[in-house]
Order: structure tokens, then C-alpha cells, then sequence
């Protein structure tokens, strides 16, 4: 039977890791796990379930370490999770078949996203569209080092399509609530926007617009986000607003520079305010004929404020 090896990638994940490793280490040979230098047990916990720990930079994002982590197992087949991902039994057993006919080079799983505190059958999150090549033969996925840069398949691998249904799924426990969906966003924009920026692809606004429409068009209409409910509903509408704020930053980067440039200009606009504190011509005792700008002052208690 041909010999697998599962590798996933952490940083500080120590509070789901060992669900993810006792999805696979029942059916696995090999477990690679490659840590950006957690700050809690999530080293400890890898070793307590018999993986092997390596370690990799923090550079902001998984993908680099991905790849690195592939490089580093030892086996024919690889089966790719993250910390908050677990395989059922039921994909355990299919996997195993795929492996041992040599039936195919990669396969292709849906994902069944536990999201804001359920399952997200409907919308952009769906398993219908949501689906990864996790299991593989290492040649035959070549994974790309940028942030959230789909694998392409190489030319000659056969690929297998599991059908999307609860018995062919990975479990995904992903974000919380809300809050963890937008710190997160927050996180991959900025990567994205920076990826974009450097190559130059950054849309027009007209452009950013329609393609945040469609993307809720997509998840809403298309995949059904409207029979989610609120989820769906909010879920659809957060994935147009990922792309507004993705494409909103790439722009910023593009035009005026990041935080700390646009810091350092609102600092010497302020200075030029400020100089004319300094420049001798200001008066802190106002002399007996100023008057208050016509049009400024209104009597306490009235109900329009300001000029």
C-alpha cells in the first residue's frame, strides 16, 4: 500500500491542533508539521501525537511554509490540513482506495465550513464552492509562495473530483463570530493588497465595484446564500466588502503609500500648520477691536449649530 504523509502548518494553534492530528494520524505514515514559531504549546502538542516539528519563518502568511512542508515529507502521497480542519473517517477510507488503485495524481475535496456558529450549507461558503486539492502526489500540485494563490495542477496529473456530500467532506471549524472573520480579513487584505500593488493589479474603481457585486451575486444568488438566512445574507455581503477593502488598499499602496508613509505626510502637513505659531505673526491676547466671525455664534438652545 502506498505511504502517506500529512502536513499541515501552525502558529500558535495548540487549542485545535490535536483534533486536526487525530483526524490523521490513525491512517497516516508520516506527520510533518511546520511551525512559525508559536508562542504557545502548539510544538508540544505536535510531538505529543508522534509529528515531526519544523520549524519556519514567520512571514505573515501559510503558503511559503506549505510548500516547505510538502519539500519535507518523505512519502508518495501527501494529505494537506490546517489546525482547524479535521478528516472525517468516511474521506479517511476513500483516500486510503485512491492511494492504494492509484486511481488518480490529486484529488479534489469540498469543504464543509462550520462558520459564525454552524454550517454554512448556503452562499459564498458553501461546499458546492468551496472544494481544494489537499490530497496529492507531490509533483503533481505546484504550490505557489504568494498569499492565498490557488495550487495549479500540472499538466499531466489526472485529477479526481470527490462528489460534494457530507460523506466526501473535510470538516472545517473556522471562524467564530464575526469579530474573527475581520481581524482575519483584515490580515489577508493587506497581504493580497500588497501582492497586487507589487505586480500592478489593481483595478479601476468602476471595476472594483462590479467585481465586489459579483462576488455577492455569486454567493447569494448563485449559491444560494438566500436560503442561509441572516448567515448567508451576511456572509455574501462580507465577501463584496472583502473585495472593496482589498482592492481600496492595493490602490492606497499604489497612489500614496502605506500607513506609515501617509503617518510621516499627515506629520509635515501638521507642521506646516504649526509654523504659524512659530513664525511670529500670532497674537495669544486678541486685541479690543476682534471681532467673532459673522455667522459663527448662535444663542444656547437653539437648534441649529454652526454657521
Amino acid at each position: 500500500m502506498s505511504r502517506i504523509a500529512a502536513v499541515l502548518v501552525t502558529r500558535n494553534a495548540a487549542a485545535t491542533l490535536d483534533l486536526a492530528l487525530r483526524s490523521v494520524r490513525p491512517w497516516v505514515d508520516e506527520v510533518v508539521v511546520v511551525d512559525m514559531h508559536s508562542d504557545d504549546t502548539t510544538r508540544a502538542v505536535a510531538e505529543a501525537h508522534g509529528a515531526r516539528v519544523l520549524l519556519h519563518d514567520r512571514v505573515g502568511y501559510a503558503d511559503p511554509a506549505r510548500a516547505f512542508a510538502v519539500a519535507s515529507a518523505t512519502c508518495p502521497w501527501v494529505i494537506m490540513i490546517d489546525a482547524d480542519e479535521v478528516v472525517p473517517p468516511s474521506v479517511a477510507t476513500v483516500l486510503l482506495a485512491v492511494a492504494a488503485g492509484d486511481e488518480a495524481d490529486a484529488v479534489l475535496l469540498p469543504w464543509r465550513n462550520h462558520m459564525l456558529g454552524a454550517v454554512a450549507a448556503h452562499g459564498p461558503f458553501a461546499a458546492t464552492r468551496d472544494r481544494h486539492i489537499r490530497f496529492f502526489k507531490p509533483w503533481a500540485l505546484v504550490l505557489s509562495s504568494s498569499p492565498h494563490r490557488k495550487p495549479e495542477l500540472h499538466p499531466d496529473a489526472r485529477l479526481l473530483r470527490l462528489p460534494v456530500d457530507d460523506a466526501h467532506s473535510v470538516e472545517h471549524y473556522a471562524h467564530r463570530d464575526m469579530s474573527d472573520l475581520l481581524q482575519r480579513a483584515d490580515r489577508y487584505t493587506d497581504l493580497q493588497a500588497r501582492e497586487d500593488a507589487r505586480t500592478g493589479q489593481v483595478p479601476s474603481s468602476g471595476a472594483a465595484v462590479r467585481s465586489a457585486v459579483r462576488q455577492f451575486a455569486s454567493g447569494y444568488l448563485r449559491h444560494g446564500g438566500y436560503r442561509g438566512g441572516w448567515r448567508g445574507l451576511h456572509l455574501s455581503l462580507f465577501m463584496a466588502a472583502y473585495e472593496l477593502v482589498r482592492q481600496g488598499k492595493g490602490a492606497q499602496l499604489l497612489e500614496v503609500g502605506d500607513a506609515a508613509t501617509v503617518a510621516a505626510d499627515y506629520r509635515r502637513l501638521a507642521e506646516v500648520v504649526l509654523s504659524g505659531y512659530e513664525a511670529g505673526g500670532f497674537d495669544a491676547v486678541p486685541a479690543a477691536s476682534s471681532e467673532v466671525p459673522v455667522g459663527q455664534v448662535r444663542r444656547s438652545g437653539d437648534e441649529e449649530v454652526g454657521p
